[in-house]
């Protein structure tokens, strides 16, 4: 199918929206839910059997979703500024949690900022680098309406605080109530605040990522999660993945109890908020993201967190819904973290920033083009900081995952298919010298591009 111009995909979509509702003009709104290290195959709309998510699965369900999304970089802040800014990490110098994506670097909230777009964040920042208040101005990337945030707090959400427009962190009452919950509160308050501009917001979800006492030494989660969301799952029940082994399967339980219960415990908190948009009559005319920075090994490979180049680490649910305009659907076509500046360009009409690295969406998500999953493939890489030669590389189609890592280049290569925990490395099969030649090939084009 030809490439439509963006133009005509804006003039449909435009003239799809109208003038209803509370909105002057045709712009939609603009609803980010952004989950920590929730890895794709968690929820059962992606094949989890452990847990239900039914929630999470319906908003989904409710719009065009894709199969095959990966993050920029398993790691935080890499990975949210590539979301923000459209750009990958190695680029922005952002490669490792602590580093600011630098301001020279504009995130798509700016550039809806300046169109107009009245802005509210919610919850983990992580782009400012530091661990204080984020200033009132520049920094805060055009969310300068409605903050309630920090940059990071250490996902103590029995014992959280977040910043307003000072220096002051706050705190809920009681002291221990949990995060989620009263982030959802503060969502629910910004869809209430006056004012009749469209607006975007963000609301960052803390859980399931462990909290900071846990991501070293694998321990209870107890006291971080709400009891009643902990009862929810029985660790010795669980079916482990594979490529776990033997000999951390007790971790790796004692693991999966908490962070399964700390996804189960936004099941609530996205009703509440879903609710709140159509109750205000709002629903309609809101485009819903749905995904997370990166995703967790929780045990595979050997490994707890993330910062690997499998896909438990790199492959994350991703979902756009918006009523009566994306046709409910199930896509192939590879995404990447970096697409999600430029598809809310392409959604929205705000004129895009320039020489962003991620593909606008909008033409597939809004029916002008078809789902491509066959010869297309996403990049991502990861730890581009280390010192010692570790770096990494993917290139990751819906069929094969093709890795490189450190200076001596060991590769990898997988087939998604037939061995979708990549247990089985074929990259030294003489049978696959064809696959491995079209992959080297798709790094070295990137490469090139990103300079």
């Amino acid at each position: 199918m030809p490439r439509v111009s963006r133009r005509a995909v804006v003039a449909g979509a435009a003239a799809a929206v109208g003038c209803r509702g509370v909105l002057p003009s045709s712009r939609p709104n603009v609803l980010v839910i952004l989950v920590d290290q929730l890895r794709a195959t968690a929820l059962s709309a992606y094949g989890e059997t452990n847990i239900r998510t039914p929630v999470i699965d319906g908003l989904l369900a409710s719009g065009a979703w894709f199969e095959n999304a990966t993050c920029a970089d398993p790691h935080c802040t890499p990975a949210r500024s590539a979301l923000m800014s459209g750009l990958y990490p190695s680029v922005t110098s952002t490669v490792t949690t602590g580093l600011p994506l630098p301001l020279a670097f504009p995130a798509w909230s700016d550039q809806l900022a300046r169109d107009g777009y009245r802005g509210g964040y919610i919850g983990k920042w992580h782009i400012h680098g530091g661990k204080g208040p984020v200033p009132v101005g520049p920094a805060r990337r055009g969310f300068d309406t409605f903050w309630r945030a920090f940059e990071t707090n250490g996902h103590r959400y029995t014992d959280a605080w977040w910043y307003e427009d000072d220096d002051v962190p706050r705190r809920p009452t009681p002291r221990d109530r949990y995060e989620p919950d009263f982030q959802t509160d503060h969502a629910l308050e910004f869809l209430d605040a006056p004012g009749t501009d469209a607006f975007m917001l963000v609301v960052s979800y803390g859980p399931p990522h462990p909290p900071a006492q846990l991501t070293s030494t694998i321990g209870d989660w107890s006291g971080w999660i709400p009891d009643t969301f902990m009862d929810l799952v029985d660790p010795a029940a669980l079916t482990l993945l594979p490529d776990v082994d033997r000999d951390l399967e007790a971790a790796a339980r004692v693991f999966l109890h908490g962070y399964y219960a700390a996804l189960l415990s936004l099941e609530g908190n996205i009703q509440r908020l879903l609710d709140g948009l159509e109750e205000r009559g709002l629903r309609e005319d809101t485009i819903v993201v749905f995904t997370s920075d990166h995703g967790e090994l929780a045990g595979s490979h050997r490994f707890f967190g993330k910062e690997r180049p499998f896909d438990a680490a790199i492959r994350v649910p991703f979902g756009v819904s918006w009523p009566g305009r994306i046709a409910p659907r199930r896509l192939q076509q590879p995404t990447n973290g970096v697409d999600l500046a430029a598809t809310l360009f392409g959604l929205t009409g705000v004129d895009p920033l320039p020489d962003t690295h991620g593909a606008d969406l909008a033409p597939l998500l809004l029916g002008f083009e078809e789902d491509q999953a066959g010869g297309a493939a996403s990049y991502v890489q990861g730890r581009q900081e280390e010192a010692d030669g570790m770096a990494w590389e993917v290139i990751r189609s819906p069929e094969w995952l093709y890795a490189i890592t450190g200076d001596a280049r060991q590769e990898t290569l997988h087939h998604l298919v037939t061995d979708p925990f990549q247990q089985h490395d074929l990259s030294g099969d003489p049978q696959h010298a064809g696959i491995l030649a079209s992959m080297r090939a798709a790094l070295d084009d990137w490469r090139e591009r990103l300079g």
